[in-house]
């Protein structure tokens, strides 16, 4: 290159950027040490900054999606599956000896923000050699809780709390380090024993990589690593769980010298609640305990010893991942009759600090009150009865007996409750010891545990509404003939549905505008006779008459009205002139509410067209679909999605509701006719229906249609 050339372009380059070569050479130059890609704001990260360094592989998940390198002083995250999303990569299909853990490789990409920090999206990647991997660091619980050391290795000491084998033959713990919980996720599980770390003291090596929240902040510590090599035990745990001093229910956390309380605790009581594989509580003559336990096998009556760990983030202490056994059988306790206000304010001792000697915690109470409203919670697996006493509000939770259990009891009655008691805390006011006590809840162990002691007045809010109800049917009996007409438009709509299999739409929409003009003509002839009745009675008593004529003109109008609204319901314009993609997107927009749930639509640029009969048979679906979500779902969001790649077209209407019955999608009583035409109407145009659950709640409603089996294009209506 000549000077002349030279100076030209670093003219040109100083225009491009504002006269400042520095900014150029940042947005044209390569990054090449991962210090300076973890300095980036997430706003930085975004803008795809190119990167070429070289690092050792520190660090690989199971199936490559995602992996850590080290350039020798720090250490960040390459997201693969996040570079083949995206289209950047260029790299062809690694093998996997490319990257793995200890290969020295040279890495080419950008820049990308991820969920937490920036991170490498790479658009291709070569093996150098073999690699060094860093020592793993001690750091500050400052800098592993704020998140800063993310991709790092790092060393933690602590005590095992939770040592359990996840999905995928994966292992988990939960380790508490300088009183912290630090969650590690191991990629594989051989060798791994729960009896030799759960409650042992150990050391963990791993790389720091926080939970994250949806607004990208750090909520929790976190490691990767992969197997049992990167664990050292330094203290065992007891060979016997139990065989520690038993301490009482309500003294689990008392003061020591010395530092002991996050090893397990061993106490015993009386099981006077029991939600088998979830928790219990146990009670003595002074106190009641919270334990949350696998143990299954618990009854009402068991005397039990149980060893676990105290956690105290609901206000009082409780115990965790208990082992329980066991050692004979009592009587159940009984309920202790208490009020409200004793419950909320416990007698307090101390005059200086607040304690109590004595409390209703965990214990086997009863309480009057109201029945105010009863809840199905059928995600939290129980009812919940809303009751007021004393001037206060409570609630009270039963397990459900059964999926089709209901409910006894009405609304309005007055009863006896009893329930093991749960307190609720506010958090503590600055200058105080303790918190607050807000409020409390009842778990019941069986429906006995409720008793009427009043019943409800017969006069109740819903009978008032149901006579309320028959009042407007009264007086709405004058527009009974608007109600015979939608029947006679919705029997026209169910023949029309039986005979889709073998009737073109065009003469479906002729059919119907021809039984619609009988129907309307009979209804005209129902005008025509009030206008005679009104001719006939003009003379001797006038106001009669206009009385009749008035009502005439509002049938008229109300006809015309009925009419238009009925004949433009089954046609769509915009199906036969621009398309099925425009045809769901009105769809959609016709049902949005903003009381109702969120109706999306993603449709597939590639989406080539189909005959219009073929058009209207998918747009029908949709719409019986998308029906069958807003009557019956409870959903939030539903979303209508149309895709194609080349070969098959997928409609898919989804949604994260309450999901359906199989039994009653089976049902031959006629009350899911909609589902069988979904079906006769896949059939009809060679396509393939299925109605699933989604695993994560909701339903799925999918018609893949097969571009061989489909007719032959049809010219569109422009």
């Amino acid at each position: 290159m000549t000077i002349r050339r030279f100076f030209h372009h670093t003219l040109l380059a100083c225009l491009l950027v504002g006269c400042n070569p520095s900014v150029y050479a940042d947005e044209v130059n390569p990054l090449e040490q991962v210090a300076k890609i973890r300095s980036l704001s997430r706003e930085e990260a975004t803008k795809r900054r190119p990167v070429k360094l070289k690092g050792t592989v520190v660090y690989k998940a199971r199936g490559g999606r995602t992996f850590i390198i080290h350039d020798g002083t720090e250490g960040i995250s390459v997201h693969l599956f996040r570079a083949k999303e995206l289209g950047v990569w260029k790299g062809g299909r690694p093998r996997e000896s490319e990257n793995e853990v200890g290969a020295l490789i040279e890495i080419e990409g950008v820049t990308g923000p991820a969920g937490y920090s920036p991170v490498i999206i790479p658009e291709r990647f070569r093996r150098l050699g073999a690699g060094v991997m860093p020592e793993p660091r001690r750091v500050s619980m400052e800098r592993l809780i704020s998140g800063s050391e993310v991709s790092q290795r790092v060393l933690v000491e602590g005590v095992v709390q939770r040592s359990v084998l996840v999905e995928d033959g994966k292992w988990a713990m939960t380790v508490v380090v300088e009183g912290h919980p630090c969650e590690v996720d191991f990629q594989s599980a051989q060798g791994f024993d729960s009896s030799r770390t759960l409650d042992a003291r150990v050391q963990v090596r791993g790389f720091s990589s926080p939970v994250f929240n949806l607004r990208s902040e750090s909520t929790r510590m976190r490691l990767l690593a992969w197997g049992v090599e990167d664990v050292s035990v330094i203290e065992p745990p007891p060979a016997e769980p139990f065989a520690g001093r038993k301490l009482p229910l309500n003294g689990l956390l008392p003061f020591s010298k010395e530092p002991d309380r996050f090893r397990r605790k061993v106490t015993s009581g009386v099981v006077n609640f029991a939600w088998p594989g979830r928790f219990f509580f146990l009670q003595d003559d002074h106190a009641g305990l919270l334990v949350e336990s696998a143990s299954k096998d618990l009854r009402v009556g068991d005397h039990v010893e149980a060893a676990g760990f105290v956690e105290v983030a609901n206000g009082i202490a409780a115990l965790t991942e208990a082992v329980t056994r066991r050692v004979g059988t009592a009587e159940a306790p009984r309920a202790m009759a208490v009020s409200a206000s004793e419950l909320l304010l416990p007698e307090i001792t101390g005059r200086v600090e607040a304690v109590v000697d004595v409390d209703h915690f965990g214990r086997l109470v009863e309480i009057r009150g109201g029945l105010r409203q009863i809840e199905r919670r059928s995600r939290e697996g129980h009812w919940t009865l809303f009751l007021t006493s004393g001037g206060e509000v409570f609630r009270a939770n039963l397990p459900m007996p059964n999926v089709t259990w209901q409910p006894p009891w009405q609304v309005g009655s007055e009863v006896a409750i009893r329930g093991v008691c749960e307190p609720e805390f506010t958090p503590r006011k600055p200058g105080t010891n303790s918190p607050t006590i807000s409020g409390f809840h009842l778990w019941l162990r069986n429906p006995g545990d409720v008793t009427i002691t009043k019943a409800a007045p017969w006069w109740t809010p819903g009978r008032l509404w149901l006579a309320l109800g028959g009042i407007g049917l009264v007086l709405a009996f004058a527009l009974i003939w608007n109600l015979l007409l939608h029947r006679k438009v919705d029997e026209q709509m169910t023949v029309i549905s039986s005979k889709l299999r073998s009737e073109t739409i065009h003469y479906e929409r002729n059919r119907l505008a021809r039984d619609l003009h009988d129907t309307l003509e009979q209804q005209l002839v129902g005008v025509a006779l009030q206008l005679d009745d009104a001719e006939q009675i003009i003379r001797h008593d006038p106001k009669a008459a206009s009385e009749i004529v008035t009502l005439a003109r509002r049938m008229l109008r109300h006809t015309r009205s009925e009419a238009r609204r009925s004949v433009w319901d089954l046609r769509s314009e915009v199906l036969e002139t621009e398309g099925l993609g425009p045809a769901l997107e009105i769809l959609a927009q016709g049902v949005a509410s903003p009381s109702g749930p969120v109706v999306g639509v993603r449709i597939d640029p590639n989406y080539s067209s189909f005959p219009l009969d073929t058009e209207f048979q998918l747009f029908r679906v949709a719409q019986e679909a998308l029906a069958n979500a807003l009557k019956h779902a409870r959903a939030k969001r539903i979303l209508i999605a149309l895709e194609s790649n080349g070969e098959t077209t997928r409609l898919t209407i989804s949604d994260d509701g309450e999901g359906f019955s199989a039994v009653a999608l089976n049902r031959s009583d006629g009350s899911h006719f909609g589902v069988l035409g979904m079906y006769e109407r896949a059939e009809r145009i060679g396509g393939k229906l299925t109605i699933v659950r989604n695993s994560d709640g909701g339903c799925s409603v999918t018609l893949v249609l097969s571009h061989e089996s489909s007719p032959a294009s049809q010219t569109r209506i422009s």
